[in-house]
């Protein structure tokens, strides 16, 4: 983790970098095309109709129980609002307006953005903005839901800031989570690496064009983005230390060989409106998937809500919490390389003894053939 120089250096280019950014959640088509054939089934499965249907049910659900009083939502890096504000909307034209917003934004820029939004939606008597560093932000009150779309993989001081959220969330409250949860500075885990790799080494050159760098990648390049800000920092601790604190309630996770196909750099290679284009993500779409659910790749990708007392757990396509927590390989676990190689020394030494074992038999037939031969009567009787 950065040293104190370090992380204030970072922290002011991280400010800099999104303070003219309006739009940061866009994606390549490729990636819509992707997430309606094969992440909005596990929405379904729950009985959401999609990522903004599971926010709305979740939250309307609390608002609710909180009748008449309001339901205050804190978000967790808001950035612009706009996820958090289009909830607000949402909710509003199903008739439920007890909602209260809370934005706690480390850039004020995007306050800014996010306030006058609010206003020109006409709830800016119901939305606060907050300039706080996460790091070492201090709950000031009672939440009924904490809410964190992709900004827990930008905070170095995860375990403070988890011990506030449960500190001050209220017993029948939800914190909701959208968020990577892969290898720091979101590289590849080597499990995931090698099979990236494979696919990477066998598609046509168009599609591993890289715009930003105006080149072809010949090598998946597996760029470890948390040595610049704060982007991926901690995102492998995020999962280890929420089951942790909290208790999963509907847990649905995805993603992981499918990332690089559908990302920002190279998923714009991928046209949805081409068939062959279609056919190659849905390829890797289902070796991800596979890879998944067996268990030889774990998800990069959360999306969930959390209580701080014990419940039943809801995930689709049986994948539990335990299953998508990744194990870091102990001492005593062999690589599969090593594991394959001391079976065929075994299988080898088998070999080698079960040949000497004929060649033994083998000595004593032609023994008992010579006896035979010597004494045909006498070996007859025998």
């Amino acid at each position: 983790m950065p040293g104190v120089e370090d992380y204030s250096a970072r922290l002011t280019e991280e400010v800099d970098r999104f303070a003219d950014v309006e739009v940061i959640h866009d994606l390549p088509a490729i990636y819509g095309y992707w997430a309606v054939r094969y992440c909005l089934p596990l929405f379904e499965e729950l009985g959401h109709s999609g990522l903004e249907g599971f926010y709305d049910d979740e939250v309307a659900a609390v608002c609710s129980r909180r009748e008449p009083a309001h339901a205050r939502m804190v978000s967790l890096g808001a950035g612009n609002g706009d996820i958090e504000l289009g909830i607000a909307r949402r909710l509003a034209e199903r008739g439920v307006e007890n909602l209260e917003l809370v934005l706690l934004e480390l850039n004020p820029a995007m306050l800014e953005r996010a306030h006058a939004e609010a206003t020109e939606l006409g709830m800016g008597g119901r939305v606060s903005g907050v300039e706080a560093d996460l790091n070492s932000w201090e709950a000031d009150g009672a939440a009924d839901v904490y809410f964190a779309s992709h900004s827990l993989h930008h905070v170095v001081e995860l375990e403070h800031l988890f011990d506030q959220v449960k500190r001050s969330l209220r017993p029948d409250g939800l914190l909701l989570i959208n968020d990577m949860i892969g290898r720091n500075g979101h590289k590849r885990w080597p499990e995931a690496a090698r099979l990236v790799d494979m696919i990477w080494s066998r598609i046509p050159e168009r599609y591993r064009y890289n715009p930003i760098h105006r080149r072809v990648d010949e090598v998946y390049p597996d760029v470890d983005y948390s040595t610049e800000g704060f982007e991926g920092i901690r995102s492998q601790d995020i999962l280890p230390l929420l089951l942790e604190r909290f208790h999963p309630d509907a847990f649905i996770t995805f993603m992981n060989v499918i990332d690089p196909f559908v990302d920002r750099v190279h998923g714009r290679n991928f046209d949805p409106e081409r068939v062959e284009d279609r056919h190659l993500i849905d390829l890797v779409a289902q070796l991800d998937d596979a890879a998944l659910d067996l268990g030889l790749v774990t998800p990069t990708h959360l999306v969930g809500s959390f209580r701080t007392g014990p419940c039943e757990p809801r995930y689709p396509k049986g994948r539990s919490p335990e299953l998508v927590l990744r194990r870091e390989p102990s001492s005593a676990d062999e690589p599969a390389e090593q594991r394959i190689a001391q079976l065929e020394s075994e299988l080898a030494d088998a070999r080698a003894g079960y040949a000497a074992l004929r060649s033994r038999k083998a000595v004593r037939a032609g023994l008992r053939i010579a006896d035979l031969l010597r004494h045909p009567i006498k070996s007859r009787s025998w």
